[in-house]
């Protein structure tokens, strides 16, 4: 969050020359500041969404963390999640259940009919034209 304030008051007091007009927003500050190693403002920006959902937890003696509270609001129980480790990195992924065959048929259901779908004659003719276009050498 250091980041994101030392980026708003560049933003607010300005920034020589190489800013064309002014105030920038936090974004705009970072690309300039970033521009020389080819970053681009879509590139940055993303980079900023995912400070902005970054936390920082620590390790406890029986080698234990809490999740932040905003985290845990958005759990629900019963939630499973795939956890793995790379090098330095650990990733928690939630398991999306399969949908059941029978939910699955009342959604389709639900959708009513494909006003695009072809008619019986209408499959027919294709298939006929294309068996045709097949048979010729």
């Amino acid at each position: 969050m250091r980041w994101m304030s030392f980026c708003g008051n560049l933003a607010r007091v300005g920034c020589s020359s190489r800013c064309p007009t002014l105030p920038l927003n936090p974004t705009q500050a970072l690309a300039l500041l970033l521009q020389p190693i080819g970053l681009n403002l879509r590139q940055i920006s993303l980079v900023l969404s995912a400070m902005a959902k970054t936390n920082v937890v620590s390790i406890t003696q029986e080698r234990q963390f809490a999740f932040p509270p905003e985290i845990l609001a958005t759990l629900e129980p019963g939630d499973e999640y795939l956890l793995w480790q790379t090098d330095d990195t650990i990733v928690l992924k939630k398991i999306t259940q399969p949908v059941s065959l029978d939910t699955l048929f009342e959604r389709i259901e639900a959708l009513g009919p494909d006003p695009d779908q072809p008619t019986e004659a209408e499959i027919c003719d294709i298939v006929k034209t294309i068996r045709h276009e097949r048979a010729q050498p």
